[in-house]
């Protein structure tokens, strides 16, 4: 689910945390690896904006949602 962390980091700064755009040009004589870390919570869990990020000048972007309503959202969706 390409961007799925991005989107959820994006959801808990308010929009303050957004996704960078990043390339890698492949050499044909090097060998390169990727990494991926996965967080994985429990379904239980609501993602939501902390509330020290939403003031007057940044109003609240996103509303709470469980966990799991997220993960099934984003497999309906990308």
């Amino acid at each position: 689910m390409p961007g799925t962390t991005c989107l959820v980091l994006r959801a808990w700064s308010n929009g303050r945390i957004l996704t960078v755009k990043h390339r890698v040009v492949l050499s044909p004589k090097k060998e390169q690896y990727s990494f991926e870390s996965f967080l994985l919570p429990n379904y239980d869990v609501v993602v939501k904006v902390a509330e020290e990020l939403v003031d007057e000048s940044h109003p609240l972007r996103y509303k709470a949602v469980n966990y799991v309503d997220y993960v099934r959202y984003v497999e309906a969706h990308f």
